[in-house]
């Protein structure tokens, strides 16, 4: 009877686990959160801005430099603020930083470009308004055989605080 009362105990003690455990439905839950930064960095208006290198004469072909100018701001919790500038090498790179601008009326046509920004890093104050020059270059040896129209590429710069 002993033996039979501890199995049938074990018996129940399998289907009460089994009851809660191993038919019990399951569900994945994913987990996220977002620390946000003490030093909210964010660009001016406009934030959108164009680096124009004009029109290109392969009969009179020099390298072509162009720059233009853009401004954030960081606010946020701390007097100082300490910054990282970075961008995504365009639509079209070959490479990191092997941009390239493609040619609208032909999207297998290509025109390299040099892209840097300046500062890519520093320290300011709460604030205070921070000026990014952005330079481009495209070397004549680029453009003298390229095939003609208008080429166009988009660049998203991050400011990291």
């Amino acid at each position: 009877m002993v033996k039979t009362g501890i199995l049938l105990y074990l018996l129940l003690l399998a289907i009460v686990v089994t009851a809660t455990f191993g038919l019990a439905g399951a569900a994945d839950l994913s987990v996220s959160a977002t620390i946000l930064s003490k030093n909210q960095c964010k660009f001016k208006n406009p934030s959108s801005q164009m680096l124009s290198f004009g029109d290109l004469d392969p009969l009179n072909a020099v390298d072509v430099t162009r720059q233009a100018t853009l401004q954030f701001v960081c606010n946020g919790n701390s007097p100082s603020v300490a910054y990282f500038v970075s961008d995504d090498d365009g639509q079209h790179a070959a490479a990191p930083d092997a941009n390239r601008m493609q040619n609208l009326a032909d999207p297998g046509a290509y025109l390299p470009y040099s892209f840097a920004v300046s500062p890519a890093g520093g320290t300011g104050t709460k604030g205070a308004n921070v000026s990014l020059t952005v330079v481009g270059t495209i070397r004549s040896t680029d453009y003298q055989l390229a095939i003609a129209g208008t080429y166009s590429d988009q660049i998203v710069i991050t400011v990291q605080p």
